[in-house]
């Protein structure tokens, strides 16, 4: 963490061009604090985008006390970030609260959350052929995206090892992370056969495998900084292709799901749980899967679409200081 924005911070020096602004980004909150004072060093505008809650994420999962240095230095940068932001954009609206809990002004708040852009979906390939080059001849449920910690995947090991003696179903893991070895070695010791790892796909394939398969799943570690404050990539992309979702994330995540009827939800960190709405799911018709795909892909259009929510941001930089 330290690494990368001490390179970007260097990186920007370099560049030889002054910006009107500076957006910060907190995958981690030293990366927005290289905006941050990059931004200050330059004499430019400077807005936060709140991606994740930090500290608080790291409290809620590693049981970390407020007192611990890492916390504290975290919570140091997070106060200054909120201080010199003129906007904080939140990807969920469930972190407002949050902010405004450690003194931020709700009217310095914007909501705008992950999204997809429609055309980026339209899959290259027939469904055919791509089911053919993954060998997915089963009811293909499909997760896409990170192997860690937070992502909680040990919960569909469990729901596979509850399906593993029935034919039919087959859960494919795409992507990468610091927990697949371990995730790969449980599966080995459970023996399942309804479960494989692929390596990450590149971007622009995406579209073809997941409208190859008949389902995405999106699961998260029960942790309260995770309960409204989180945005998905991959479950916009789930529905940006059609998927019903199984979801076992907690909070605004199963909330949309819920709402919009676009698929099933179980409770977080219970592959039993999940096995059950798995076997739901599959039981359904076509018909009615198609009805939650339907609605999915009407909510990502109503929401989560990419060029109105670039109209909204160009909005922001424009009323502030335009």
């Amino acid at each position: 963490m330290f690494n990368f924005s001490l390179n970007v911070y260097r990186a920007g020096l370099k560049q030889g061009v002054i910006p009107e602004v500076i957006i910060g980004s907190s995958p981690h909150p030293f990366a927005a604090l290289a905006g941050c004072c990059l931004a200050r060093r330059l004499g430019c505008r400077f807005i936060l985008e709140v991606r994740d809650l930090w500290p608080q994420a790291l409290i809620d999962m590693q049981g970390l006390a407020d007192g611990h240095p890492l916390v504290w230095l975290m919570r140091q940068v997070e106060q200054r970030l909120y201080l010199h932001a003129g906007r904080i954009i939140v990807l969920a609206r469930g972190s407002i609260p949050y902010l405004k809990e450690k003194g931020v002004a709700e009217q310095r708040i914007i909501h705008i959350p992950n999204g997809v852009h429609p055309g980026h979906f339209v899959p290259l390939k027939t469904r055919e052929e791509t089911r053919s080059l993954f060998n997915f001849n089963r009811f293909t449920i499909v997760y896409t995206g990170a192997h860690g910690p937070a992502n909680a995947l040990n919960v569909i090991l469990e729901a596979a090892g509850e399906l593993n003696g029935e034919s039919g179903v087959e859960f494919v893991l795409i992507g990468d992370g610091p927990v697949k070895p371990d995730l790969q070695a449980q599966a080995r010791k459970l023996q399942l056969k309804n479960l494989r790892f692929l390596e990450p796909v590149p971007k622009s394939k995406i579209p073809d495998l997941l409208h190859a398969a008949d389902a995405g799943i999106i699961s998260l570690k029960d942790a309260p900084a995770f309960y409204g404050a989180v945005s998905p990539n991959k479950f916009f992309d789930y529905l940006a292709s059609g998927l019903p979702v199984l979801c076992t994330a907690p909070g605004d995540v199963a909330g949309m799901v819920k709402q919009s009827g676009c698929g099933l939800v179980s409770p977080p960190d219970n592959g039993k749980a999940l096995a059950e709405q798995v076997r739901a799911l599959a039981a359904l018709t076509a018909e009615q899967r198609a009805l939650m795909s339907a609605r999915g892909q009407r909510l990502v259009l109503d929401q989560f679409c990419i060029p109105e929510l670039t109209v909204k941001l160009l909005q922001i930089i424009n009323d502030q200081w335009g």
